[in-house]
């Protein structure tokens, strides 16, 4: 079963049970578990790109090496952690996409990179974008993964 489904099914069960304060309290946590849930991923993702950034902003191949294994691993898990499709791209794509816009922030304020980019100026903050495909095809990974090893 697919965790939208469980947690569908949850809901509808919880539904469908008369009306009391059993009934009541129950719908109540599960509205509060998925809140939690989804806050912490959102803590999850802003930590996972600070580190992420703070990673890119090297003038060393080494310290850029590491930067793209961190956001693969990163982008694997989150697509883990991911509850449906719609969660799975934004949290993949996050990551991609606050170093584009880390970037061209960075060109824009005329603050100095620790590199040279190439291409120069906004044209080499965009062309980071092409780092969201492997982040897709790896968080598709992991959020696959997950639904093959989740007990039936």
């Amino acid at each position: 079963m697919k965790p939208d489904d469980w947690d569908a099914a949850m809901r509808a069960e919880a539904e469908h049970v008369p009306d009391s304060a059993w009934a009541a309290q129950t719908r109540q946590h599960l509205r509060a578990a998925q809140r939690r849930r989804r806050c912490g991923f959102g803590v999850a993702l802003l930590l996972l790109a600070a580190v992420f950034l703070r990673l890119d902003w090297s003038a060393s191949d080494t310290a850029n090496q590491i930067a793209l294994a961190w956001l693969l691993t990163s982008s694997f898990w989150l697509g883990w952690l991911s509850w449906n499709r719609a969660s799975l791209v934004v949290a993949t794509l996050a990551l991609p996409l606050a170093l584009v816009c880390w970037h061209a922030a960075c060109v824009l304020c005329g603050l100095a990179l620790p590199y040279e980019m190439q291409p120069a100026g906004l044209a080499g903050a965009l062309s980071l974008g092409m780092l969201a495909v492997p982040a897709l095809v790896v968080g598709g990974l992991g959020w696959r993964v997950r639904q093959g090893v989740r007990p039936r």
